[in-house]
């Protein structure tokens, strides 16, 4: 008797407040016993439906009823005493009809415009009795009740002898039918945290690493079982379409105030590929605003989101939470020593491709310290590869992103490190300081979509030789601003004539556009507006000679803009120090490993001999000069490696430690410094172009290494050549 009250009390005040759209009403049907069932318990919902349709609320019930008052959550009952009542009826012959109804109180959260109601949206999850309170003052206006086709209980029972089987068919029926009805409205749900929990640990290798590690470690399988949940619920990304709205709303502003201009390449193609199959990204790793850009692009470009992979150091408190909703899941740095963890890891990818959502992953596993593109991480590409294997409903697709930024907010710190400095954790202090750097202007950003790599259960192909073309084509996509054609024309030369350094831009320009590169920052006056505007060169006038000299900004910021576009100019450099490029083969061998570019035929060859001698390149010894100091810093760093080698160190580690000894006594020799990450990469190229090798002696020199020394000494003065190879130990 209180519910009958209480009902009819809430249906006199919502029917004075609340004006509800009616979708899909049935006719009337005098003849037939009718079931109108919602999908939870709601004193609101019931109430509309019963003004909207004017129906008695006698013949109204709901398949599951909510529990807690602040966060609910759905518990499925054994089944509705009037679900029963109605199968009783129509075992007994009577025509009984199931409507199920669906009171949706706003629309998704994509579409609205207003904060509040923003704020207020519908949702896949239960509400709460305190928001619907709000809902009902903030979006009276907006409710929506929509009704399915009736579903006739005879016809659906037909055959069937089991009344409980018969209920858990119907019970089952209806849930789809509430699913569709919501997806219909709101889209698929993002958030795969409620499934992700209970599906990954439920696997078959799961379960079995669980009960190994349980018997090795003599361990309850309880408490492996709970630390392996507790691994999952701090890995998974839980997507908030709230969240999203308000942070793109937020990105939108921010990019006005910091002055960006956006030039987005390959989109086109992008949708088409979409359309066919699973994408995956795999962007290079420049600053913390790359998965904040791409997410930005597609939110805008009306894309799907990806999961994001990212480091579990940027699980910090409040912003760990507001990158979960954003899509991102954390992971750590490494995890192939731990059989549990890379279980976990690997069947919560293959659950969000196989349920057809987007991911994306950064290839070189962290930010380029130095501009070059690192070597790739195998880790998360096996991932993918394993997932490809199991016949997902889509191929998958490897989409290369790069990306351009005229202004990169962790230069500074990238600057810091190179000179030295230790690594610092990511914290909220540098996250407010960057945000404030964006009042600063962050100029032109580019992002280039390149064409992807398909995947399906029939290829095979090995990790290392996927990474190796991803990567050349992440640098095929090369985007260049103006800080990026300065850093070029400036490489370890810090005052030009004014006429000298628009010559050679322009050189560059052409050279870069013929190659099919797409420069942003215009024509070469642009590009000396871009750094006089980031206060990175500066105009002198002396002797009558108009001079350019890089600031002590331009100096620590530019190197990086360098490396990062290095590869777009490394033929034309590679020429101007050989006529011939036989001579100089194994250097190209070991460049094309250290910029990730595939060797060029001989058909690229000797186009860039014509545009060289059509520009007159080869004539003007100053534009030859700084052609020539592009590549001075890597072949000095190769020289320092392969003299350190014959030392023969026992790995890796001790191969960098050599040189980075060597490198302090010869500082003054240097053109740059060498520093740990491009000791590391140097080390890398060339021991992929087998110039160095690995023994069970340790590190060492191959045979043709002796040529590639004499390569090297030829392009580099005399006195550097005799300082590198004297330095040795104590």
């Amino acid at each position: 008797m209180k519910v009958k009250r209480r009902l009819k009390i809430t249906k006199r005040l919502l029917a004075a407040l609340v004006d509800a759209d009616m979708q899909g009403a049935p006719a009337a049907n005098p003849g037939c016993k009718r079931l109108f069932l919602l999908p939870r318990t709601s004193f609101s919902d019931l109430a509309v439906f019963s003004n909207a349709y004017q129906a008695d609320t006698e013949d109204c019930a709901s398949l599951s009823e909510d529990t807690g008052w602040f966060k609910r959550r759905d518990v499925m009952r054994a089944y509705p005493q009037a679900l029963r009542n109605a199968h009783q009826l129509a075992a007994l012959g009577e025509d009984v009809e199931i409507i199920p109804v669906s009171v949706f109180w706003s629309r998704s959260a994509g579409y609205e415009a207003s904060f509040a109601k923003l704020l207020l949206s519908e949702r896949w999850v239960p509400t709460s009795h305190l928001r619907r309170l709000f809902e009902i003052l903030v979006n009276r206006k907006m409710v929506q009740v929509v009704c399915a086709p009736p579903i006739s209980l005879g016809a659906l029972l037909s055959g069937q002898t089991d009344p409980r089987r018969a209920l858990r068919r119907t019970a089952r029926l209806l849930r789809v039918v509430f699913k569709h009805q919501r997806l219909a409205l709101l889209g698929p749900e993002l958030s795969l945290k409620r499934r992700a929990l209970a599906s990954v640990l439920s696997q078959r290798e799961v379960r079995l690493e669980i009960a190994r590690q349980a018997a090795v470690s003599k361990t309850p399988k309880t408490r492996i079982e709970q630390q392996a949940r507790r691994l999952l619920a701090g890995m998974v990304s839980d997507f908030s379409a709230i969240t999203l709205r308000l942070v793109y709303r937020f990105a939108s502003w921010c990019w006005k105030w910091s002055d960006a201009k956006f030039t987005i390449r390959g989109l086109a193609a992008l949708r088409r590929h979409a359309q066919s199959a699973n994408l995956v990204y795999v962007p290079c790793h420049q600053s913390h605003l790359d998965y904040i850009v791409l997410s930005y692009v597609l939110y805008d470009q009306g894309l799907a989101l990806p999961h994001i992979a990212a480091g579990h150091n940027l699980n910090l408190p409040v912003l760990g939470r507001l990158l979960r909703q954003c899509g991102a899941f954390f992971i750590r740095r490494s995890f192939r020593d731990d059989d549990l963890y890379r279980s976990l890891i690997t069947h919560y990818l293959r659950l969000i491709l196989m349920r057809g959502h987007t991911v994306e992953f950064f290839l070189e596993g962290s930010r380029s310290r130095t501009g070059f593109l690192m070597p790739a991480k195998h880790g998360m590409l096996e991932i993918a590869l394993s997932a490809a294997r199991t016949a997902p409903p889509r191929p998958l697709a490897l989409v290369p992103v790069r990306y351009a930024y005229e202004r990169v907010l962790d230069a500074a710190s990238y600057a810091d490190e190179r000179g030295g400095a230790a690594k610092r954790g990511e914290s909220w202090r540098d996250a407010v300081k960057s945000f404030f750097r964006l009042r600063k202007g962050l100029g032109q950003i580019g992002i280039a979509f390149g064409e992807p790599v398909l995947l399906d259960s029939t290829v095979s192909i090995p990790a290392d030789e996927l990474a190796l073309t991803l990567l050349h084509r992440i640098n095929a996509h090369l985007m260049l601003t103006g800080t990026h054609m300065l850093a070029l024309i400036f490489a370890h030369k810090h005052r030009l004539d004014v006429s000298v350094a628009i010559a050679q831009l322009e050189f560059y320009i052409d050279w870069l556009e013929d190659c099919g590169f797409d420069v942003m920052a215009g024509d070469a006056e642009s590009c000396l507006r871009a750094g006089t505007r980031q206060s990175l060169i500066a105009c002198e006038q002396f002797a009558g000679v108009r001079w350019l000299h890089v600031t002590t900004d331009g100096q620590r910021l530019l190197p990086w803009h360098r490396n990062n576009a290095l590869h777009g100019l490394a033929l034309p450099a590679l020429l101007s120090m050989h006529d011939s490029i036989d001579t100089a083969s194994p250097l190209l061998d070991v460049l094309s490993y250290e910029l990730h570019i595939a060797s060029p035929t001989s058909a690229d060859i000797d186009h860039c001999h014509a545009r060289m001698k059509e520009s007159g390149v080869y004539e003007v010894p100053s534009q030859r000069a700084l052609l020539k100091a592009l590549l001075r810093p890597a072949l000095e760093r190769h020289l320092l490696v392969l003299r350190a080698a014959e030392e023969r160190p026992a790995n890796p580690a001790s191969l960098v430690a050599e040189c980075l000894r060597r490198a302090a006594l010869l500082d003054d020799h240097l053109t740059e410094p060498l520093n740990r990450e491009t000791a590391k990469l140097s080390a890398y190229a060339l021991l992929s172009a087998a110039m160095i090798e690995s023994t069970s002696r340790g590190i060492g020199p191959t045979e043709r290494a002796e040529e590639l020394v004499s390569v090297i000494q030829s392009c580099l003065p005399s006195r550097l050549c005799d300082a590198l190879s004297s330095a040795s130990h104590p």
